[in-house]
């Protein structure tokens, strides 16, 4: 019963994301190909930092293995009309454990974490220089946990599909340079699990639902 909610609930997550990113451009009497900005390019690089929620696996928490995620990401947007671009764009970042016995073990138990996701951005309109905007998406995601003893290392690797959605306010400092702070909520369900020690190792499939609350800083040059 828990794997059949699980695996509804993250399903509902990902599907309301990708509606959000294959209808939206749709909607509101807005049409593909129309008139797109005078610089439909923006290329994008931020930072964010991540608060984990919800089920790492059955019985077990993503907040039991990690205090949260720092992570770097790149995106590309592409306008297709005035208030509709799509975009595309992967993170990468590392994960701070909730467990060791010392400064090294602490540094060799840092895990990772890393997304592919694309979709579409809506731009509302301008006020003033500020821009907001809101991006859905939805993509894959890999997350792995660490835990180091002594030089004894056992990892535990996660899989599966997330949807997010972003929103974002960019103060623009010029003509092509944009910087925004923002918000994000994905929500997503591990389906595939690996655990590596130094004497075995296990995979099994998983159906967890989880989430990540993130805050961040966005740079955009439009070109």
């Amino acid at each position: 019963m828990h794997r059949a909610w699980a695996t509804r609930a993250g399903t509902w997550a990902v599907r309301t994301a990708l509606a959000f990113a294959l209808i939206g451009p749709g909607v509101g009497g807005v049409a593909l190909g129309g008139d797109r900005p005078a610089r439909p390019t923006e290329m994008s690089a931020g930072v964010r930092a991540s608060l984990p929620a919800a089920l790492l696996d059955r019985g077990s928490r993503v907040g039991d293995v990690t205090f949260g995620a720092a992570s770097a990401e790149l995106a590309v947007a592409r306008a297709v009309s005035p208030r509709w671009s799509v975009v595309a764009g992967g993170s990468y970042g590392a994960t701070v454990p909730t467990l060791c016995g010392s400064s090294a073990d602490c540094m060799s138990s840092l895990g990772q974490s890393a997304m592919l996701r694309a979709g579409v951005r809506h731009r509302w309109p301008r006020f003033g220089r500020f821009s907001p905007a809101v991006d859905g998406t939805a993509g894959h995601e890999w997350f792995s946990s660490k835990l180091s003893d002594d030089g004894a290392v056992s990892s535990r690797h996660y899989r599966g599909w997330i949807g997010a959605i972003t929103a974002s306010c960019g103060l623009s400092r010029s003509e092509r340079w944009i910087v925004a702070p923002l918000l994000d909520l994905g929500i997503g369900a591990f389906h595939r699990f690996n655990l590596e020690t130094p004497s075995f190792a296990v995979s099994r499939p998983v159906s967890a639902v989880h989430a990540w609350l993130s805050l961040g800083l966005r740079v955009t040059l439009a070109i």
